[in-house]
């Protein structure tokens, strides 16, 4: 999404330069809508697939089915509730579009997606502008106002709430600070991973994924100050695919709440673990597990203090090679991550102790 702003500074040397930035704008912009169309759908899919659910449960009336259409609900209740709050957001930035077309006289098409009666995402033929660079500016104030709102409604309407019986609670971040976006990152991950005592775990890694989507949202109308009116359209178009990552993030943790099987793997492997070697007479313990993996969605290795390690992948597996480790006991730590159905980074820890002997 950045490159859709950057392009927006760039110094036409000649007529012709100009002309071929303002198509690749027009381009970009008209990418980013493509992008914002498919992270609606991924979010909607989410929404869709549990109304089915319910529409299932509600049709087989069965009594033993009784807990899990009060779930399946709950979380209808709270997705609805995450659609009325991006309805408002959305809607405004639509009526920003909108005015900046009317204030430069443009008239183009505009398609829209979505529930009639819930959130719509509009799109607009930005290929039609007849002068894509006059003069334009947008009013950042307001509208960073709904983001930031959005991002405490979404926090908690995420990660507050009751469910099999434990009451879980999230204290949104009001203030980010941070010289760069590696310390606003930071500053975020760590401000849920502090409250991990109140927050389901399941969700703390969704809850930082969406804070950094509507803090980076934020950041790009506050860094940015377009001169044309293509610049402000993209601008617009940028701030609104953070909102729609956002959402979907949020609907993609109620639902994984209340279907089976956050991971997709299709294919396994045996891991079987004992002595090399016994005396006779002793008796044998082997240690038998699964190694799952997704040939689409393999893990990703880092490790900590080993900036000449080679990391390498195959097979859903990551082989950390590292050259000449020094005599004594070597502690190596990193962490493994993979995407679960709904899109979330899920990251842990691991740690391994090696005796290196002379």
């Amino acid at each position: 999404m950045a490159a859709s702003v950057l392009l927006l500074f760039v110094s036409c040397n000649s007529e012709s330069q100009r002309e071929i930035d303002v198509k690749t704008m027009i381009y970009m912009a008209h990418s980013v809508q493509e992008s914002n169309e498919a992270q609606y759908y991924r979010g909607s899919g989410y929404l869709y697939s549990v109304r089915a659910e319910f529409s299932y449960l509600n049709a087989m009336g069965r009594k033993e089915d009784e807990y899990k259409k009060n779930a399946v609900k709950s979380a209808l209740d709270r997705f609805d509730k995450i659609d009325l709050e991006m309805k408002k957001v959305c809607d405004y930035i639509t009526g920003l579009k909108k005015s900046l077309l009317s204030d430069a006289n443009e008239s183009i098409q505009t398609f829209e997606i979505g529930d009639p009666n819930g959130l719509i995402v509009t799109n607009f033929a930005f290929q039609e502008l007849k002068e894509p660079t006059t003069t334009a500016s947008i009013t950042i104030p307001e509208l960073q106002k709904k983001i930031i709102q959005l991002k405490d409604d979404l926090t908690q309407l995420t990660g507050t709430y009751e469910w099999g019986g434990k009451d879980f609670y999230c204290n949104s971040i009001k203030t980010v600070i941070g010289k760069t976006r590696n310390d606003i990152n930071n500053g975020i991950t760590w401000h849920f991973k502090d409250q991990d005592d109140q927050i389901n775990p399941d969700d703390v890694e969704g809850l930082i994924e969406i804070n950094l989507k509507l803090t980076q949202a934020s950041m790009e109308l506050k860094s940015i100050d377009p001169q044309t009116l293509i610049g402000s359209l993209s601008v617009l178009t940028s701030v609104e695919s953070n909102i729609l990552d956002a959402r979907a993030t949020a609907l993609g943790l109620w639902k994984q709440k209340i279907s089976t099987g956050e991971f997709s793997f299709n294919k396994f492997e045996p891991i079987v673990e004992g002595p090399e070697a016994i005396k006779s007479g002793q008796g044998i313990d082997l240690t038998l597990a699964l190694m799952v993996h997704d040939d689409s969605n393999p893990p990703i290795v880092t490790i900590e203090n080993n900036p000449n390690a080679k990391i390498s992948y195959r097979e859903g597996k990551a082989t950390i090679s590292l050259a000449n480790p020094k005599v004594g006991i070597l502690t190596l730590r990193g962490t493994i991550s993979i995407k679960n159905k709904s899109g979330v980074v899920k990251v842990r820890n691991w740690e391994k102790t090696i005796e290196v002997i002379q």
